[in-house]
């Protein structure tokens, strides 16, 4: 089942591993057997790159903390941050393709959007 026109939404999330997002742009979506898609164009991810994206995609537009993204793709705790960092990279290659991009939010994690939506800087406090 594809993408519905209308109201944004969301689909299954964490137990169908189904995501459909609408944002006035071609829907994105994972399915099942690991694709990614993005209106009628799709991709393959790896395991590894699927469970790292599923968080992403969950919260489209919004920074996902480093922390949640190892809980969802490593079951040891052991990962360093050079190897989400190494990971994030390859998905942000592997992805660009469609269109999509992933920003780093320095100090807090990372950002799913769709490429040329750079993330709005907030105003440096007042001293």
């Amino acid at each position: 089942m594809g993408p519905q026109s209308g109201a944004p939404r969301m689909a299954d999330g964490l137990d169908g591993r189904r995501i459909d997002i609408d944002r006035s742009e071609p829907a994105i979506w994972l399915d099942e057997s690991g694709l990614l898609h993005r209106g009628t164009a799709w991709i393959a991810l790896s395991d590894t790159e699927w469970m790292l994206m599923r968080p992403l995609a969950e919260n489209f537009a919004e920074t996902v903390t480093r922390t949640t993204l190892v809980e969802a793709a490593w079951t040891s705790a052991e990962v360093g941050e050079r190897c989400l960092s190494q990971r994030m990279g390859q998905l942000r290659r592997r992805i660009e393709t469609m269109g999509l991009t992933v920003f780093t939010i320095r100090g807090r994690g990372y950002l799913l959007d769709f490429a040329g939506h750079a993330p709005v800087k907030s105003p440096r406090p007042l001293r």
